[in-house]
């Protein structure tokens, strides 16, 4: 397999005129070194817990969900650990009106030496227009913080989405 994949070309590397593309570091014809996924003998043990609580009124519901996960690598002796809790409060204004604000925080530890950790926050306003129709608005933001510095990041976002489900 991955023989064959280091064959395949993924990106094509000339013009439109078919020259090749010219790397203007080096002044050489363009090389693409693409990290093609390796194969491993790694034993992996993957160990999850989780929970959920719901509880629905007339008109809300809070969700409230929260998970562990652990991976074991048994030949190597590494171990990654994520922990996450979300939630989430829905209110029906109307029959087919709905809001939802969602919080969340997610904590990554990767064997890489890489630790990360995301805060979330959405709120999302959906109107059914029809039977598996509906339309939705919202705001979203998202904190990641790592120690590596070139993977922090802050991300503000609006949002229009109509969906049909056949």
């Amino acid at each position: 397999t991955r023989a064959t994949l280091l064959e395949q070309q993924v990106f094509n590397l000339t013009d439109p005129f078919g020259d090749p593309i010219i790397d203007p570091a080096n002044q050489q014809i363009a090389d693409l070194n693409i990290n093609v996924p390796q194969q491993s003998t790694e034993i992996l043990i993957r160990s999850r817990l989780r929970g959920v609580f719901s509880y629905n009124l007339r008109k809300h519901t809070l969700n409230l969900s929260t998970s562990y996960e652990e991976l074991d690598y048994q030949i190597s002796g590494d171990t990654e650990f994520s922990r996450f809790v979300n939630v989430a409060w829905i209110w029906n204004i109307f029959p087919r009106t709905s809001a939802t604000l969602n919080l969340g925080w997610n904590k990554e530890n990767r064997r890489s030496n890489r630790d990360d950790r995301y805060l979330t926050g959405q709120l999302r306003l959906t109107h059914i227009l029809s039977p598996g129709f509906e339309a939705s608005i919202g705001a979203r933001y998202i904190d990641r913080d790592s120690n590596d510095n070139l993977r922090k990041y802050d991300e503000s976002r609006l949002f229009a989405n109509i969906n049909k489900t056949f």
